[in-house]
This record gives C-alpha cells, structure tokens and sequence, in this order.
C-alpha cells in the first residue's frame, strides 16, 4: 500500500423490495486475486483475512469476476 500511487474502488447497490434483498457490486482497481487462493489469505495470527469467510456466511450468492477485482453479493434484509 505504501507504493500505491493510483487506485479507485466503486460500489454499486441495489434493493429489491419485492424480494427484501440488497445486491452490492464492488469493483477496484486492484489486480485481484484467485478464488481458489482465499484459503490462504487468512494469516497466521489472524490479524486479516476474516472478512471473506463473514460475507460467505452472510450472503447468497457471492460471486467473483474479473480476475477478483470484482465481487457481487446479495443477502435479504
């Protein structure tokens, strides 16, 4: 992060009341990463890599595009 010099990240929502589901959409600049990686994203003491496993539970679906710079999730609400 330090070396960043240029970045965005976007996020898109979107509510289905009919439904009560909320879809988000979010999207960086980023180079992404495999998704069959994640099982090592979590490090050793923990301190990151949590997230992924929290939105898995919460969601359905989650989706992974663009080389994993892009994810879309929708859970009811």
């Amino acid at each position: 992060m330090n070396e960043l010099v240029s970045g965005n990240i976007s996020i898109g929502v979107q509510y289905i009341p009919e439904e009560r589901r909320l879809c988000l959409k979010v999207n960086d600049s980023g180079c992404g990463f495999c998704e069959s990686d994640l099982s090592q994203i979590v490090d050793a003491d923990g301190s990151y890599g949590r997230g992924i496993a929290l939105v898995k539970e919460l969601c359905d679906p989650v989706e992974y595009s663009d080389s994993g710079t892009t994810v879309n999730v929708s859970f009811k609400i």
